[in-house]
């Protein structure tokens, strides 16, 4: 992933934007270390009954439970003292994430490349989408009326399930990894 500067556009790497968040918190930063179970790589989560929450430890480090959804309610000190990194070009931000939200307009220059793509591809794979923004819509659309085989792998209703030639309802998480070991078997062992 990259990060962009609201104020100057510069682009940089969100790993080492993580580095940096943790240098300048370091209590938040333990507190998210210990939350990580060393058997799974995972952070514990709490049973959906109770709010997210954030306790001390004996040593005053916050202990974080992480949701499935994947909220967390941090105490107000956390909040407080948190620290946000300027960009390092201009020194200024905000920084987010270099990805297109819900609602907000696609660089020319990408919606471009999306269409050329579109346009020679042989097939349309859909991963974790509900295609619900005309302009993903209008790729797939435009595909499917030149014939190209359209896949969907998601949960739920999306735009394009009249056009699929296959949907998979289940979670891309699952899957996909499945997916990588059958092909790197196949690539490998034939079969």
């Amino acid at each position: 992933h990259d990060v962009q500067c609201l104020a100057c556009g510069a682009v940089s790497c969100r790993r080492r934007l993580q580095r940096r968040l943790a240098d300048l918190n370091p209590r938040l930063a333990a507190a998210a270390d210990d939350a990580i179970d060393p058997r799974s790589g995972e952070a514990p989560y709490d049973d959906g009954a109770t709010p997210p929450s954030v306790s001390s430890d004996s040593d005053g480090t916050p202990n974080l439970r992480t949701r499935p959804d994947g909220d967390v309610e941090l105490d107000g000190e956390l909040v407080v003292d948190f620290v946000v990194p300027p960009c390092e070009k201009c020194n200024r931000g905000p920084l987010k994430p270099a990805v297109v939200f819900f609602g907000d307009g696609v660089p020319a220059a990408t919606a471009e490349e999306a269409r050329r793509m579109s346009d020679g591809c042989d097939g349309v794979l859909i991963v974790g989408s509900s295609v619900s923004t005309f302009s993903a819509f209008r790729l797939v659309r435009d595909a499917h009326e030149r014939g190209v085989p359209v896949a969907v792998l998601t949960c739920g209703w999306t735009r394009v399930d009249e056009m699929a030639s296959v949907k998979v309802e289940k979670l891309a998480g699952e899957v996909l990894p499945r997916v990588v070991e059958r092909l790197r078997r196949e690539e490998l062992w034939g079969f």
